[in-house]
């Protein structure tokens, strides 16, 4: 009886490793699927910018959502939101110092 208690909690400790090490991948597959995902509309937006700006801007903005603050930065996702909003024109925001 005491070795099948042993082998009970070993099987138990097995599987809790096994599924931690399963949801540790999913994690990992869903961040790079977010990622893909991002840098596709990111690309996108690239794309479309030159004739249709507020569209292109639209699309940079979400990718940008697409990720998770905890997510790996991708580097060409935040360029293109930089530069498309540097392209988008509009009027300067100035702050007032008590004149």
């Amino acid at each position: 009886m005491g070795v099948l208690a042993v082998a009970a909690v070993v099987l138990s400790y097995w599987a809790v490793q096994q599924t931690l090490a399963l949801q540790e991948a999913n994690t990992v597959t869903e961040e790079k699927t977010r990622a893909a995902e991002a840098s596709a509309l990111a690309a996108e937006s690239r794309e479309i910018f030159a004739q249709f700006p507020r569209i292109g801007l639209l699309l940079a903005v979400q990718a940008m959502n697409n990720l998770r603050p905890d997510d790996t930065r991708v580097p060409e996702v935040e360029e293109t939101l930089r530069r498309e909003l540097s392209n988008s024109g509009g009027e300067e925001l100035h702050v007032l110092d008590g004149r």
